[in-house]
């Protein structure tokens, strides 16, 4: 995926979309995908500062972006509904199988 496709996937905290001419010139983008239920806040403030850490310590330009994938009921899904999803091991590769969404009736 281009890097504008996946641009236009995303909102700011505002609900705006991201444009490409809006994001710190730089040479690479990381892009840290994070949710409520991938972790411990603990566990989620250990990643984030290893990640500014890596930043700090690097000779690349870089800019890491942080992406909230927590699903929203504005999406017009069921409050605290949930998201089944299986995941498999074959070998040393894994596929996740999502579900069908909780949507409200």
């Amino acid at each position: 995926m281009k890097l504008k496709s996946y641009l236009e996937k995303l909102l700011d905290v505002d609900g705006n979309s991201i444009k490409l001419e809006n994001l710190p010139k730089v040479d690479y983008y990381i892009f840290q995908h994070w949710n409520k239920y991938s972790g411990s806040k603990k566990r989620i403030k250990e990643d984030i500062n290893w990640l500014l850490d890596l930043k700090k310590k690097s000779d690349l330009n870089i800019a890491i972006l942080f992406v909230n994938s927590d699903m929203l009921e504005e999406w017009g899904l069921e409050k605290n509904g949930e998201l089944p999803i299986k995941f498999k091991k074959d070998g040393d590769k894994f596929t996740m199988t999502f579900g069908e969404l909780p949507l409200k009736k």
